[in-house]
């Protein structure tokens, strides 16, 4: 899917990972999902969707697994801290419901993020998802999140 003339939204494959190991690394630190865990992940998504720019350095990443009951849940988004506040995870979001709408077997979307993360959390509520409640220690670095969902 091309955007604009320099940014495109694509399927990550697995020569993307190393990549995409390393930014996760960077914006989420002890945090981020490891390499062996993103292999594993490429093999058992709904949606692994990746930003890139023209140059094809990846400034995002969305991935959804399938949960119970009609659940879709967004495991990991990020982007890239530089190419944050740009529009980028509003596309990249809208996108990856999309192709979760596309499937027509869920019912609701589910995501955790970091209790202290208010950009993305503007950002999921602009588009509908409510805090479902607040999961103490949730993150590796001790840190809490929010369950957010969004109904179908």
């Amino acid at each position: 899917m091309k955007l604009s003339s320099s940014i495109y939204i694509q399927n990550v494959n697995e020569s993307d990972l190393e990549e995409i190991a390393i930014l996760e690394e960077k914006v989420f630190g002890i945090d981020g999902f490891s390499l062996e865990l993103l292999q594993k992940l490429i093999h058992r998504n709904i949606v692994f969707a990746k930003i890139i720019d023209k140059k094809r350095k990846i400034l995002g990443i969305s991935i959804c697994i399938e949960g119970v009951k009609k659940l879709a849940n967004i495991v990991n988004f990020v982007i890239r801290k530089d190419y944050q506040n740009q529009g980028l995870g509003t596309l990249l979001l809208k996108k990856t419901l999309k192709e979760i709408n596309k499937k027509k077997q869920f019912k609701f979307v589910t995501l955790n993020v970091n209790v202290d993360n208010d950009v993305a959390i503007k950002l999921y509520k602009k588009f509908g998802f409510n805090i479902i409640k607040k999961i103490e220690n949730y993150y590796e670095s001790g840190a809490s999140s929010f369950l957010m969902q969004l109904e179908f």
